[in-house]
């Protein structure tokens, strides 16, 4: 990993200034040469014509590793002079140009520089006006480019024909790991060209294809791609239209892919019989650990589908049905899958326009049948069910909240959080009786206010385990003589303990 160190300007004062004092700004700030990261964005340079400047200073500068030129409306002009300076620069590693009305003629001017540089590793390009010859551009520059590794082109217009130069480039490029290519309508056609190039290419692991209109037929090439490919580990498909026929072909891909683990469908009008195909699929992929669903139209019997796989299924980890159809009925077939399942930590139920149940005694009977399902599993560390779920009342909330907190794997959670500075998270950890003792956040004492540092000194000592690891760690650091002890007392000798003994507590 390289270390490096940042140094913060105030930028925010160039604007108001004149426009030459600006030009003086830029180049005294570049010559700091222990310069590593420089925010200019909303900075107006385009307007101003300060690009120059800047790029020119890119030219001899040797530390600077990350600048960022968001919506700065540099144009093509603009991106003519920068890709000079990215031709001779051999440090920036780093480069946002997001939303600088940058054309065809500037992405051929970029990738001109692009054959050339051998340091730019992350380049964000997205909500610019980058069309046919400007990602023919790219395209060619990318067969011979090799230290880019992340490409972001969301919002542009590449649409589908352009797929076809940009897909060649994926089949000869080995170095490019995540692409982003949402919001550009892609469509069918596109999307055919590119699972062409999935098929070969061996180097993508992380790409973004949601909201591009691909359609279940785009999903039936996709599905062949998928089958071969076993490299993109994430895959955004979000808002495509795919619904059921579209699920059907995908689920065939998801029984033999063994690569896929983050896999985003939200907002695909996906119903029982695509969730039914999806559920089947879930038995025999192996590899699958996120899963999202939201923003579907998935009910009650999708959950009964969903349920046999769960009970199967050894990977998912984190399943989010946000915004469905799903009632106390699918609780019921979920409830039958957390019984077995031992795997599934995460569970989104948020806004599920729950419908009521027709007799209120069955209603009922569900929750209590969640709620002890809930008991059993242990595995279940996080739990969305706020809003939208009026049926569930206060006192079956409370009983829901409880049994999380106690499952050990969610106190784990907690403590990581603490030990990272989550004061509020440290908080409620001194309010459960059962922890691992050695990962307890000690630092976090000093954030408490005085009331709370009140409640541990003189409460919660030795009333249970933990109380008992704060008096033998930091009062008498090896000692087991339980004393009384006052609340100065406890915060000195934690103070000591951490400085002397702080290897203990990282």
């Amino acid at each position: 990993m390289r270390l490096y160190k940042v140094i913060e300007y105030d930028i925010a004062e160039l604007e108001e200034r004149h426009k030459e004092q600006l030009e003086n700004d830029l180049q005294s700030i570049l010559n700091d040469q222990t310069l590593t990261y420089l925010d200019l964005s909303y900075h107006q340079i385009g307007r101003l014509g300060k690009i120059e400047p800047l790029c020119e200073a890119l030219k001899v500068n040797q530390s600077l590793i990350e600048l960022d030129i968001y919506e700065n409306q540099i144009g093509d002009k603009g991106t003519k002079v920068l890709s000079e300076s990215l031709k001779v620069n051999q440090t920036l590693i780093r480069l946002d140009l997001y939303g600088n009305q940058i054309g065809d003629k500037g992405m051929k001017f970029l990738s001109q520089a692009f054959k050339v540089n051998q340091t730019l590793t992350y380049l964000n390009i997205s909500v610019n006006q980058i069309e046919a010859e400007g990602i023919n551009s790219l395209s060619e520059s990318l067969k011979i480019n090799q230290t880019l590794t992340q490409l972001k082109l969301s919002e542009n217009k590449i649409g589908d024909p352009v797929m076809k130069s940009l897909s060649k480039a994926l089949k000869k490029n080995q170095t490019l790991t995540d692409l982003d290519l949402s919001w550009n309508q892609i469509g069918a056609k596109g999307i055919e060209s590119l699972s062409e190039a999935l098929k070969v290419n061996q180097a993508l692991t992380w790409l973004n294809l949601s909201d591009n209109e691909i359609g279940s037929k785009g999903t039936k090439h996709l599905n062949e791609a998928l089958k071969v490919n076993q490299t993109v580990t994430d895959l955004d498909l979000s808002g495509n239209e795919i619904g059921d026929k579209g699920m059907k072909f995908l689920s065939e891909a998801f029984k033999i892919n063994k690569a896929l683990v983050d896999l985003k469908l939200r907002g695909n009008q996906i119903e029982t019989k695509g969730m039914n195909a999806l559920s089947e699929s879930l038995k025999k992929n192996q590899t699958l650990t996120d899963l999202d669903l939201s923003m579907n139209e998935i009910g009650d019997p999708a959950m009964k589908s969903l349920s046999e796989a769960l009970k199967i299924n050894q990977t998912l980890t984190r399943l989010n049905f946000m915004t469905n159809e799903i009632g106390t009925e699918g609780m019921k077939f979920l409830s039958k899958a957390l019984k077995i399942n031992r795997t599934l930590t995460d569970l989104d139920l948020y806004d599920n326009q729950m419908i009521y149940d027709e007799y209120k005694e069955d209603q009922e009977k569900n929750i209590q049948e969640f709620i002890q399902s809930l008991k059993i599993n242990k595995s279940i560390i996080e739990l969305n069910i706020s809003y939208g779920n009026d049926y569930l009342n206060e006192k079956d909330l409370n009983k829901i909240q409880n049994i999380i907190k106690r499952n050990l794997n969610f106190q784990k959670k907690l403590i990581k959080s603490a030990k990272e500075g989550n004061i509020q998270v440290f908080k409620e950890l001194i309010q459960i009786d059962k922890i691992p003792l050695i990962f307890l956040p000690y630092p976090c004492l000093f954030k408490l206010n005085k009331q709370e540092q009140n409640t541990i000194s003189h409460t919660a000592i030795f009333h249970n385990q933990t109380e008992f690891l704060f008096y033998l760690l930091f009062v008498n650091n090896e000692k087991t003589d339980q004393k009384i002890i006052s609340k100065r007392n406890l915060l000195l000798n934690v103070k000591n303990f951490i400085t002397k003994k702080v290897q203990l507590i990282c």
